[in-house]
């Protein structure tokens, strides 16, 4: 079995971009219809069905990420909320929340949101059936980004320190092949059926290709803010 720590050893950093889709294509009126009856699970295992995560509030970001013991998707969220708190997020013009997804068991959701200081809603997508449905592409390795430049070693010692210390869970942690990416939910122009529609997607091509914070930033409507640190 490949496991989340062998995969991130086994990464490059010259790693080609995962072919696919347009990475900022939005989905379809059919597609967002499909994935509107799929459920996650929350941290507890409970079902949740992924309309009612994205009908929580006026506008929702979900972030769908890497296996949980990915450190370049943890670096990401560690700096996006040294700037981005539910507090500003509840102050701006449009009422936002933001949602994480993960693609490993619900059994390491508590584990991931405290590696990432996380402050959001985290729900795990098992089956892979989201992630499917919006098309994110699976590829192995990283270019690096303006967010992590960990080198292959870094990675797999970051990896490596988590799971050594729950080795029972590590068939939970989620495909290390699979990427995620940045979808924003806001109200339909001509709705139906409750539903929204996605105004902005970010497909990562590598694994450590979240969406620059420079354009969630913008997409938010955050201004006025100091630059987010450097990559780790």
């Amino acid at each position: 079995m490949t496991t989340p720590a062998a995969c991130e050893a086994g990464g490059s950093q010259a790693a080609p971009v995962a072919p696919g889709v347009d990475p900022n294509a939005v989905p379809t009126a059919e597609t967002l219809s499909a994935a509107w009856d799929l459920t996650v699970l929350d941290r507890e295992g409970k079902q949740v069905p992924f309309k009612d995560i994205v009908n929580a509030s006026p506008r929702v970001l979900v972030m769908f990420i890497r296996h949980w013991f990915c450190p370049a998707c943890q670096t990401y969220m560690q700096k996006l909320v040294g700037t981005v708190t539910p507090e500003l997020l509840s102050s701006l013009p449009v009422k936002t929340s933001i949602v994480v997804i993960g693609n490993g068991g619900y059994q390491l959701i508590d584990h991931w949101k405290r590696e990432a200081n996380c402050p959001f809603p985290v729900y795990a997508d098992s089956n892979l059936k989201l992630y499917e449905a919006f098309q994110l592409p699976r590829s192995m390795g990283s270019k690096g980004s303006d967010y992590y430049n960990g080198n292959v070693l870094q990675g797999f010692l970051k990896a490596m320190s988590q799971v050594i210390w729950m080795p029972h869970k590590v068939h939970k942690a989620g495909d290390p092949s699979q990427n995620g990416g940045e979808l924003l939910f806001e109200p339909a122009a001509a709705g139906k059926n409750g539903m929204k529609e996605v105004t902005w997607c970010h497909r990562m091509q590598h694994a450590a290709d979240h969406a620059k914070f420079e354009d969630v930033f913008k997409r938010l409507g955050i201004e006025n803010i100091s630059r987010v640190a450097g990559p780790a």
